[in-house]
């Protein structure tokens, strides 16, 4: 992955006249992002970037916006295959991972997530709903920040986090949000997705909504969209023959029962 950061640059020109930009990075965040697939049943991890602006910040996977970013010209989808067949054999080519780019306080008080389920593009905007935390007296040091723990219930799922008041900024990975200070870590208490921090910069980059690519999106509803997505673990080579002319039928798959639960839970399924 590293390989395609060299060729990045090349294209940024003719991404920025394709992009919408909604604001200016003043800090980057990243994190390492483990988390469980569903259908596989094996723990995976990414690398994800939160560019905090002066009124909104946007939280997406490294990984996915390289490879979004080199498929949305034609230069860059030369790229892409002349990378793509030098680490086919190895599995060391641009590929996709985490599909949502979360934007928060874009519009106000609100939160609108770009994301990819099936074959399509999807949009839709949310409530700004910060979690109820409960701070607790333990402290640790991460990454030289001395941090604070914090408990919340939120959809589903009961989350342990460690924030740092030496960054007094009201943020952190994903959708977490209202601590009085940098959420520098976070996890479940299932162990099955966990953010970490893994560094800090200072930053003057615009802040793009979305892809690059300027998909055509699907206007939907958070419940809705995870109801979808369950349903694509559920059945995948199902899934897509409904919205594609691919006959999967030669790999004999049914619709199985998941394990695991995606990360939000609280919809219809």
């Amino acid at each position: 992955m590293r390989t395609i950061c060299l060729f990045f640059g090349i294209f940024l020109f003719s991404l920025c006249v394709r992009a919408q930009v909604i604001d200016t990075a003043y800090m980057e965040c990243w994190y390492k992002f483990s988390y469980i697939k569903l259908k596989l049943e094996t723990m995976g991890e990414d690398l994800m970037v939160l560019q905090i602006g002066k009124n909104c910040s946007k939280f997406y996977s490294q990984y996915t916006h390289e490879n979004d970013s080199l498929l949305a010209t034609p230069e860059g989808m030369k790229v892409w295959r002349q990378l793509f067949e030098a680490g086919f054999a190895t599995g060391n080519f641009p590929h996709s991972r985490t599909l949502s780019y979360i934007h928060k306080n874009y519009p106000e008080n609100q939160i609108t997530v770009a994301d990819q389920n099936n074959l399509s593009h999807y949009k839709f905007t949310e409530d700004l709903e910060k979690q109820n935390w409960q701070i607790q007296p333990e402290t640790k040091e991460i990454l030289g920040f001395s941090c604070q723990k914090a408990d919340c219930e939120f959809r589903g799922r009961k989350y342990e986090a460690w924030f740092t008041p030496e960054i007094p900024i009201d943020n952190g990975p994903w959708k977490f949000a209202g601590l009085p200070g940098l959420i520098v870590a976070i996890a479940d208490t299932a162990g099955l997705y966990q953010f970490e921090l893994t560094g800090i910069n200072r930053s003057e980059r615009p802040i793009y909504f979305g892809y690059y690519s300027r998909p055509k999106y699907v206007k939907t509803d958070r419940k809705t969209f995870l109801n979808a997505c369950w349903k694509y673990h559920s059945d995948s080579d199902g899934q897509t023959k409904a919205v594609s002319s691919v006959d999967f039928s030669f790999l004999d798959s049914k619709p199985v029962k998941l394990k695991y639960d995606q990360m939000e839970t609280d919809y219809p399924h």
